[in-house]
């Protein structure tokens, strides 16, 4: 049952990638998917062991946990209003 799921996905993947309005994003979909799988997630399961090794309540008691993610939702906001050009150019 397995493998015909993994199948079904195969197929599905494949005719994403053959959609006509995909014309010149295909190759940065390609590239994105090998970075993620070759790159990004070996790393985070690293980082994550490691992670899951240090006491992260010395640095931030879990109390002030949901303080902070309200900082950073809020800052992200706030930059996003402050931006207004196309990532990578100068506005």
């Amino acid at each position: 049952m397995y493998w015909f799921l993994m199948l079904g996905v195969l197929v599905a993947i494949a005719a994403f990638f053959l959609l006509p309005q995909l014309k010149g994003f295909r190759t940065q979909l390609f590239g994105a998917a090998v970075t993620l799988v070759g790159g990004v997630i070996p790393l985070a399961t690293e980082m994550l062991g490691y992670l899951q090794a240090q006491d992260l309540a010395q640095i931030l008691p879990p109390q002030y946990a949901p303080l902070v993610m309200l900082f950073i939702g809020i800052m992200v906001i706030v930059l996003r209003r402050v931006t207004t050009g196309p990532v990578g150019t100068k506005s």
